[in-house]
């Protein structure tokens, strides 16, 4: 079983079109990755919000000691008063390599969740 929802997840409040991953251990310069799919990922910046909806970015995703770089394009930019900002970014890279790599990376993200947890 992958851990990366593959099918598709676009009723109702998640629009995505695949379905998406909790994954409170995957880090980015932007900030912490709070959810993730096959196309794309929700992060929390915090205080600052260091990107534009339509802009494209290079990101290094994080966790633990496994990286894996990606090039997204933001998608959404939400600011929440005191809370900070959150922002919506889809993969332009998404060749079966990579979708490979970033399923190898979420298992790192839930096995360490896991230890943490035992």
């Amino acid at each position: 079983m992958s851990p990366l929802p593959s099918g598709p997840a676009n009723s109702g409040p998640n629009k995505r079109a695949k379905g998406r991953l909790r994954c409170e251990l995957l880090t980015c310069e932007l900030g912490i990755v709070r959810d993730v799919s096959a196309s794309g990922m929700r992060i929390d910046c915090g205080k600052l919000c260091p990107a534009q909806s339509g802009q494209t970015i290079p990101l290094t995703l994080r966790a633990g000691p496994t990286s894996l770089a990606a090039i997204v394009r933001v998608a959404w930019v939400s600011r929440s008063g005191q809370d900070g900002c959150q922002i919506g970014v889809e993969f332009i890279e998404t060749s079966p390599a990579f979708t490979r790599s970033l399923r190898e990376l979420t298992l790192c993200c839930m096995e360490q969740r896991s230890a943490m947890r035992a």
